[in-house]
């Protein structure tokens, strides 16, 4: 089955969730060699930000809670990559450094990440760029904790490519909050969202194009299929492949969708209501050139 590009919707919080996906997807081709994981980049490039981070700020960044975060960089300490210094502001506090060579880590990591960046800003346009940009900073302003808007407002890290993973873990975190009488979490409306663009996909499109496993997948889809919103057929030509498709016509999904819908517009309450629309045609065009990124690189390796 031919996965059509997602997100076919408008919804500004959905398109910036893949936006974030793809970059991540497109950087982690570039530096395989460098032999990282994902948790693993992501720190040491954040970290490379100033001189020394600690462990909440650096927590906050990531979204990730502490004592994960504790083991990746206990991880990355027997590599010789970070080190842990006391806070000269409070002793019982530790900052986090790099380690000179996770510096020339993270300069290798940038400069790829750099040739990537000038693509899109080709693509999408200085000046769009520079207002996406502004937008992003508003949302952040909105969104994220105050923790983290510190963070980022001392760094020099500010560009719209590291805005987008920083906001979409805000949207996340702040959706499942508001959400969790319902039982219905942010991960539940990705679904819904790829389903309705590709119906009749069966559950291992499904993982791979979301970049989620298969377990907690499976889960997530139980959870749609009992309230009704989603449907499992076996699949004609392959009886062990079960296709999904979503009950469009279900009532609760559609008062969820109004729900899911308000709340898109509350995210973007501080982007004036002129420049709104903009904003959201600037993300589908990044969303689409970072796709047909994606299609060339493909076609090249034929």
């Amino acid at each position: 089955m031919t996965i059509k590009p997602h997100p076919p919707c408008q919804e500004a919080t959905v398109i910036l969730h893949e936006i974030s996906r793809l970059i991540r997807k497109r950087l982690e081709e570039r530096i395989v060699d460098l032999g990282l994981s994902e948790a693993q980049w992501r720190v040491i490039g954040f970290l490379s930000i100033g001189a020394g981070m600690s462990q909440t700020e650096l927590a906050e960044l990531l979204g990730m809670q502490k004592v994960p975060l504790g083991e990746i960089l206990d991880r990355l300490g027997k590599k010789q990559l970070v080190y842990r210094k006391e806070s000269p502001q409070d002793r019982r506090s530790k900052l986090v450094f790099l380690t000179n060579n996770a510096r020339q880590l993270a300069e290798s990591i940038r400069e790829r990440f750099r040739t990537l960046r000038q693509n899109w800003q080709q693509s999408i346009g200085e000046a769009h760029w520079k207002l996406l940009q502004e937008n992003l900073y508003i949302m952040a302003d909105e969104l994220c904790p105050l923790t983290t808007q510190q963070t980022l407002y001392s760094s020099s890290r500010q560009d719209a490519s590291h805005l987008i993973g920083i906001i979409v873990r805000s949207i996340r975190r702040q959706f499942d909050l508001c959400s969790h009488q319902s039982g219905v979490t942010w991960s539940h409306w990705l679904i819904v969202n790829a389903v309705t663009s590709n119906p009749g996909i069966n559950q291992r499109e499904l993982a791979d194009t979301l970049a989620i496993n298969k377990v907690p997948l499976g889960k997530l889809l139980d959870r749609l299929q009992q309230n009704g919103w989603l449907r499992r057929e076996q699949d004609q030509q392959d009886r062990r492949i079960k296709r999904l498709f979503i009950n469009l016509d279900a009532q609760s999904l559609q008062r969820s969708q109004q729900v899911f819908h308000d709340y898109n517009k509350q995210c973007l309450t501080k982007i004036p209501q002129t420049k709104q629309s903009d904003f959201i045609n600037t993300l589908i065009q990044w969303h689409e050139c970072l796709i047909q990124q994606a299609d060339a690189e493909s076609t090249q390796l034929r």
